[in-house]
């Protein structure tokens, strides 16, 4: 955030506010509005599957010996 803002400020205040590229900092801004709210919702997701595949069984440490290493790969890909 600092480092964006200090080069948009510089280009603004130094340069001109026609040489900073707005489009680019709305993207940017926009990655730092999407990037949470997708994490989230990713984890949210994950952690109802674990619910629902693990802990609403009985024999919950032989569903974790199966699900585990795909939810390992799942979050390691992420």
């Amino acid at each position: 955030h600092s480092i964006v803002g200090a080069i948009v400020g510089f280009g603004a205040v130094g340069i001109s506010v026609d040489a900073v590229a707005w489009g680019k900092v709305g993207q940017i801004a926009a990655s730092w509005v999407v990037s949470p709210l997708l994490a989230g919702s990713m984890a949210f997701v994950l952690i109802i599957s674990v619910r629902k595949l693990i802990f609403d069984h009985e024999n919950t440490f032989e569903r974790a010996r199966k699900y585990v290493p795909m939810y390992m790969w799942m979050v390691g890909f992420m």
